[in-house]
């Protein structure tokens, strides 16, 4: 935008002009208290991203998109990404597998609207077959007019396809390219395709912005027909991996330097379109890289946010944040996941505090345990277990191999299952079932015993219709270099459902694997919270409160009973508020209730001795009992003497 300068004769009538019409309307209106306008609230979102054709539309998706809403988030960015071959093409197409179908876009967005956040709908362009390039080099070089045409009005029907969509749907913004800077020397060109005949603006009538690259100086000139200035910012904030958040902070001098006076130049707020950092060692030096794969750092991730919103966020010219990136798969993230999710690490702590989401926690969930007496074996030493009438079936994906008595690393027994799996694309060492399925309504886990080397870039296990998981969220425990490993099926499938198969897969490069103890295994379905001790004087009252939890995939009734082991008196009670426990108690599938155990010292009991509490919880079923227990301990300490003291005066 360019600034007018107006003659001074001119300023100095509208100065005394605004004077005397000021004036006025005080003399009208008598004094008033002029409050402060508040400013406009932050765009806090996530991108929400997709780079497949029917994920948007998954169970799975409404999932992860719950999981989101819980941050606190405002705003979410829907991602739609289509195609042209290299960067010399100039045919712009949507791709039958990668490209999001218009249901699942539509999906994603009536389903964002359904848990109260606002869309900005951000259509991407990418290279389909040229990865020594990428799309900000697109138009770089074109020679010919000709070419030029060709690809704006194949861009114009592309960008025009979203365009209606976000109106027929009530996007809240839109977004109307993505890091194009190869073809921002077009400005002309772009400002016909905004605002020409026949342009976005004549099909959407809401907020427009642009996201630039984080590497833009001042090439764009049409930020003034949009509405916002959008940044990818993946800036570099430091040259080393053990800075601190006040390093972080600092690295931002340099760039709110510049986004301030890019703000100013053109009279517009700054979104940022995209922003997000790896969990990784060094994340801060090149927040744009995914390729490479040093250590997990979880807390840098985690300090890198809070730089961001301790200085950024506080700017009066910034408009939002859209932290890159949040996917489809509700079971992302974790400890083990280098990747730009926030999600289950503590970066997503910081997020909740700034967004204003309530505090992440676990508060009455529980874990069942094995059930030794349901398990069907998968591989039992030497070889995949088989039966009269079902088994197990293995291959690889691409090119890579399985051996069923490998002897060169073996977690008990004579051999483990060796899988050699390839590094061009995805490979996957895969095992199916065949004959009776095995239903996960009756095994509860996917249990296994894993060791691997050469992995750089993370193994999942993927499950036949069901999510695809990061097996180290379900660590048990480690020892010697092999993982004990227990996958549940209700984390892989939305509903019981069999067995089909099941894949361990890697992408990049050349990766071993073993494999031992592998099984499915049912659960105990009742589950009480470990007991505990306090210490109490005679005649007090202390209550002890535990948590029961149903693992059953349906209503279950469970009976209780408590006792004393010196016969104190005690009271059981059941719920929030409790109330006295005079029956079996009904709890839905995964539900969970609180149990108080309120026990009475008489007041002749003795010092020094100790209480043992005991709570049983057992499942009534017509084929089997279940039972668990627990041991909460009462102590009483000594009574304390204090002998006056007696001061002397000398």
């Amino acid at each position: 935008m360019k600034t007018k300068i107006w003659p001074l004769a001119h300023v100095t009538v509208v100065v005394v002009l605004f004077a005397l019409v000021f004036g006025l309307a005080l003399a009208w209106s008598g004094p008033k208290t002029l409050a402060a306008q508040e400013p406009a609230p932050k765009q806090g979102g996530i991108a929400y991203v997709s780079w497949w054709h029917d994920q948007y539309a998954s169970a799975g998706s409404d999932e992860s998109l719950t999981k989101l809403a819980d941050t606190g988030a405002g705003w979410i960015s829907v991602l739609a990404t289509w195609y042209q071959d290299a960067v010399t093409s100039t045919e712009i197409y949507s791709h039958a597998e990668k490209t999001p179908t218009d249901a699942g876009v539509i999906h994603a967005i009536q389903t964002a609207h359904g848990l109260g956040l606002k869309v900005m709908l951000k259509p991407h362009l990418d290279l389909y077959a040229d990865a020594a390039h990428w799309r900000g080099q697109i138009g770089e070089q074109f020679t010919t007019e000709a070419q030029w045409d060709a690809w704006f009005e194949s861009y114009q029907a592309f960008i025009n396809h979203y365009a209606k969509l976000a109106t027929d749907n009530d996007v809240e913004q839109f977004c109307i390219g993505t890091e194009l800077d190869g073809t921002a020397v077009e400005e002309l060109r772009w400002r016909e395709l905004i605002t020409g005949t026949g342009g976005i603006k004549s099909i959407y009538d809401g907020p427009l912005v642009y996201a630039a690259n984080h590497t833009y100086t001042n090439t764009i000139m049409f930020w003034d027909a949009l509405d916002y200035i959008g940044i990818d910012a993946y800036y570099t904030l430091t040259l080393t991996s053990t800075a601190t958040v006040n390093d972080l902070k600092m690295g931002w001098t340099r760039p709110i330097s510049f986004l301030a006076n890019l703000a100013d130049e053109w009279d517009k707020d700054i979104v940022f379109t995209e922003l997000g950092y790896r969990s990784i060692d060094g994340a801060g030096m090149a927040p744009w890289a995914y390729g490479e794969n040093p250590p997990i750092d979880l807390q840098e991730q985690a300090d890198l946010y809070q730089a961001f919103f301790e200085t950024v966020y506080q700017e009066p010219w910034f408009a939002g944040v859209f932290w890159w990136s949040w996917d489809t798969n509700p079971m992302q993230g974790g400890p083990c996941d280098r990747g730009y999710t926030p999600l289950d690490k503590p970066a997503e702590t910081v997020l909740r505090q700034y967004f204003g989401g309530a505090p992440k926690g676990n508060v009455g969930q529980l874990t069942p345990r094995p059930d030794e007496t349901k398990k069907r074996d998968v591989y039992t030493d030497t070889a995949l277990a088989q039966g009269s009438d079902w088994g197990w079936w293995s291959s690889t994906w691409h090119g890579g191999t399985i051996a069923f008595t490998a002897t060169d690393q073996v977690y008990a027994g004579q051999s483990a299952i060796r899988a050699d799996l390839v590094g061009a694309g995805w490979d996957a060492a895969q095992i199916g079932a065949w004959g009776t399925p095995a239903n996960t309504a009756t095994y509860y886990w996917l249990e296994f015993y894993i060791k691997q080397q050469n992995l750089d870039h993370g193994l999942q296990v993927v499950f036949d219709g069901g999510n695809t998981l990061d097996y180290c969220r379900y660590t048990v425990e480690q020892e010697n270099g092999w993982s004990h490993v227990r996958i549940p099926f209700n984390k892989a499938y939305a509903a019981p459902r069999d067995v089909s198969w099941f894949a361990f897969q890697t992408q990049g490069n050349d990766t071993t694997l073993w494999l031992d103890n592998m099984r499915l295994i049912g659960m105990l379905p009742v589950e009480l919270s470990d007991g505990y001790s306090q210490t109490a004087k005679p005649g007090e009252t202390v209550t002890y409160t535990h948590i029961l939890q149903n693992f059953h995939t349906d209503t279950a009734s469970f009976a209780l009973e408590a006792s004393s082991s010196r016969n104190w008196p005690l009271e059981l009670r059941v719920g929030d508020p409790g109330t006295t426990y005079i029956g079996p108690i009904s709890l839905g599938a995964g539900m969970t209730t609180t149990v108080q155990v309120v026990v009475t010292v008489p007041i002749t009991e003795s010092v020094w001795v100790t209480d043992t509490t005991t709570v049983i919880a057992s499942g009534v079923d017509t084929i089997v009992m279940y039972n668990d227990s627990l041991q909460d301990f009462t102590i009483i300490p000594p009574i304390r003497v204090f002998l006056p003291l007696i001061l002397r005066a000398f």
